[in-house]
């Protein structure tokens, strides 16, 4: 799976390749976002959610599990595992079912927690790590991301 690595000098620059992703990629969509605390979750969150078109104050769902936040083009289902003990967990936070939903996208924090994962939509495997003074955001594309894989080269040169 090819992968692609940026730095990320702010926050600010965080959520802007949020935004980025979300107005180019074709929905459905899997966004395993992984990293230490820190590193930046929650800013490419609140640009992903941006670039959906929600206008809400988008917050990392910690202790609520999953938010669900409808956009004019799906829905943003933003998931953190941390605190769940099994696969089965997540799974039964309903899953299954919103998979079967054509215009969603799954924003799933510590997704790398579990292993074995059955999903069966293109998944972008994103990887947010320290690199003082910023970040560095490392994201897998699988084949079927081809056409945005293309874009995020073109938009980072």
């Amino acid at each position: 799976m090819p992968s692609h690595t940026v730095y990320l000098r702010n926050p600010e620059a965080t959520f802007q390749i949020g935004v980025f992703l979300a107005e180019n990629a074709s929905l459905p969509l899997f966004i395993a976002l992984n990293g230490d605390l820190g590193t930046g979750k929650t800013a490419l969150s609140q640009g992903i959610a941006h670039g959906l078109g929600i206008q809400e104050s988008v917050v990392s769902p910690t202790f609520t599990l999953v938010n669900t936040y409808p956009s004019p083009r799906g829905t943003l289902y933003h998931l953190d595992i941390y605190r769940l003990g099994s696969l089965e967990d997540v799974y039964d936070l309903g899953l299954e079912d919103w998979f079967q939903e054509e215009n969603s996208l799954f924003l799933v924090e510590w997704q790398n927690k579990f292993q074995n994962w059955l999903i069966p939509i293109p998944t972008l495997q994103i990887e947010l790590s320290h690199h003082p003074p910023g970040r560095t955001l490392t994201i897998h594309f699988p084949d079927a991301c081809k056409t945005l894989e293309s874009a995020f080269q073109q938009w980072k040169n």
